[in-house]
């Protein structure tokens, strides 16, 4: 699985947990956030990666989710199958 559909499975199940556990649909999501019905389905569909970080924020603020992107090198034992690969 690509490392985008990654964040973004994780980014639309958070968005729809918080939105189910605060009772909104996509109408009224959309309302609270102030953007179209359409961004909110994109928003929650996993396999649209097509999202801007702009829309992230406002979305996540808007749910009051704390969105966290953390970038680190990779482990020794994953690093050695891509080196095998290039070699």
């Amino acid at each position: 699985m690509s490392t985008a559909i990654q964040l973004k499975k994780s980014l639309a199940t958070a968005l729809h947990r918080t939105m189910r556990a605060d009772g909104l649909n996509v109408t009224t999501a959309a309302a609270k956030i102030g953007c179209d019905r359409k961004v909110i389905r994109r928003l929650l569909d996993p396999n649209d990666t097509a999202i801007t970080f702009k829309t992230v924020e406002k979305a996540t603020k808007a749910l009051n989710l704390e969105p966290k992107l953390i970038i680190r090198p990779l482990p020794l034992k994953k690093l050695a199958p891509l080196a095998a690969r290039l070699a």
